[in-house]
C-alpha cells in the first residue's frame, strides 16, 4: 500500500458513467500528505493517515 487515493466509478447527474481516477496528493505545511475529497458539493482536505486509520478501524 502506497497511500494513493482513487475516486469511485459512478454515474453523473446526466446518467453518464464516470470512471474513477487517481486523486492528486499534496503536502500540508505540517508535512503530512493530504488529498481533497468532494461530497455533495463540499470539498474537504483529509490527511492520508486519517483516511487509512478510518478504513482499518
Amino acid at each position: 500500500m502506497d497511500g494513493s487515493v482513487r475516486s469511485l466509478e459512478r454515474f453523473g447527474i446526466d446518467g453518464r458513467r464516470l470512471k474513477g481516477k487517481d486523486k492528486t496528493l499534496y503536502e500540508k505545511p505540517n508535512g503530512y500528505p493530504s488529498v481533497k475529497l468532494t461530497k455533495g458539493g463540499k470539498t474537504i482536505s483529509n490527511n492520508i493517515k486519517y483516511l487509512i486509520d478510518k478504513i482499518f478501524k
